[in-house]
């Protein structure tokens, strides 16, 4: 079984045309997901380092730094902040559609755990395939697509799994949205005791924004 390098997924997956096949990547989901911390965080986001990992063309963490926010950006695909983060430990680290596109997703959260301070969090986006896969049926799921990069697929089970190999604790917010954790930030003490939720007749957006409402009066109610 052939192996694709670094330069082969820049050359056959990430490059000038990856724009047309994933056209929200440039700016419309960097935009989106800085509205939702900015909406859910408010100003407690002023007071964590915040590390958008695979953040692509750093859009994210353009729009926040432009608010006064201490953000950075990854992506080993786009641009080179290794030698910037490398000294570095963040207190958010957010993963917007990231974990899907990686061959070897334990590499990525090894990556993470060496960025992450103690008590931080981990906010990521990927969805799960709970239902969507059938043993003995051809696979017709919208979100197995290899030419946008999508090459790892997690049910809840599996991702529950990833992140206690690692010694993460996991929640997730909807099927789409996921929070981990080792030692639970002060500033978001008590966001554990959030459950899974039916998100059918909810947009994740929607759902982002009623399951952090909880969060959301903590952080405001105990100053830092």
């Amino acid at each position: 079984m052939m192996k694709w390098d670094k330069s082969a997924y820049k050359k056959e997956i990430y490059n000038s045309q990856y724009i047309m096949v994933d056209p929200e990547f440039q700016t419309a989901r960097p935009q989106s997901n800085s509205k939702f911390l900015i909406k859910i965080l408010g100003r407690r986001l002023f007071s964590v380092r915040h590390l958008d990992y695979g953040g692509g063309n750093g859009v994210l963490s353009e729009i926040l730094k432009s608010r006064g926010i201490n953000s950075t950006s990854y992506d080993p695909f786009h641009g080179d902040s290794s030698e910037i983060i490398a000294t570095q430990r963040f207190d958010l680290i957010t993963a917007f559609e990231v974990f899907e596109h990686a061959t070897d997703p334990h590499a990525v959260i090894d990556s993470i755990d060496h960025l992450i301070d103690t008590e931080g969090m981990i906010l990521f986006s990927t969805q799960v395939s709970d239902g969507h896969i059938q043993n003995g049926q051809r696979l017709s799921w919208w979100y197995a697509c290899p030419r946008n990069g999508h090459v790892c697929l997690f049910s809840t089970k599996s991702l529950n799994m990833l992140a206690e190999t690692h010694g993460y604790k996991i929640r997730s917010i909807s099927r789409s949205y996921h929070v981990m954790w080792k030692k639970m930030p002060a500033w978001a003490t008590g966001y554990e005791k959030l459950l899974v939720i039916n998100p059918a007749t909810e947009t994740p957006y929607e759902l982002y924004l009623r399951k952090f409402r909880w969060l959301f009066k903590v952080l405001t109610s105990h100053p830092m």
